[in-house]
């Protein structure tokens, strides 16, 4: 049931009166942090591509473009 509501969340978190952060602790009483893991783990289900699919397809592109990015910032030569 949870996982339904953190996607639920994740199709209108910007409809909250709070920050994203915020509204994370208040909802699901987690850390950002937390939130992600789980969250990352949860997209992966079949069960929640079946459930929104266009939204679950969004936040797997999403998290691969986060990643691309944090791989890019390891890998670029710093500057002397």
């Amino acid at each position: 049931v949870r996982h339904r509501e953190m996607l639920a969340f994740e199709a209108q978190w910007w409809r909250h009166a709070t920050d994203r952060e915020t509204a994370i602790r208040q909802l699901f009483g987690l850390t950002p942090q937390r939130y992600q893991q789980i969250l990352n783990v949860i997209i992966e289900w079949p069960s929640a591509l079946r459930a929104d699919p266009m939204l679950v397809r969004r936040l797997r592109r999403q998290r691969r473009a986060d990643r691309a990015g944090a791989d890019e910032r390891i890998l670029r030569p710093q500057s002397s």
